[in-house]
């Protein structure tokens, strides 16, 4: 072992940093160029919810979203709210539990193959 810690940062972490907001990114002018100019912004976060819940792969989203979030260490509080407000407070607290597992069964199997080493 040569005593030197790889340096944080870099091309990689620049890189893990930038697909979650490219993915978010997407979605939302993906979601936006689909409607059409409304006259309020009100009536337009209206419609941009029911858009979005009529839709028939929104909880999908919703997950895939949440677990990118929160494998990348951004806080998902937000994101839990969001998707009380958006299916329902049942629905919503399901997405939120489904998410938060497959989130940590995945940083579990992480941590374990590549973080053993640091620890």
């Amino acid at each position: 072992m040569s005593g030197k810690s790889p340096a944080p940062g870099g091309f990689k972490g620049w890189i893990l940093f930038l697909i979650p907001v490219a993915l978010l990114t997407a979605l939302s002018l993906a979601i936006f160029l689909h409607i059409q100019p409304m006259t309020s912004d009100r009536h337009f976060v209206d419609t941009l919810f029911e858009e979005f819940r009529s839709s028939p792969s929104a909880p999908f989203f919703f997950t895939v979203c949440y677990v990118v979030l929160s494998i990348f260490g951004f806080p998902c509080y937000p994101m839990t709210l969001f998707g009380a407000i958006l299916f329902g407070f049942a629905q919503g607290l399901a997405l939120t539990f489904l998410s938060m597992n497959i989130s940590s069964a995945i940083l579990f199997g992480l941590v374990r193959r590549w973080g053993r080493r640091s620890i």
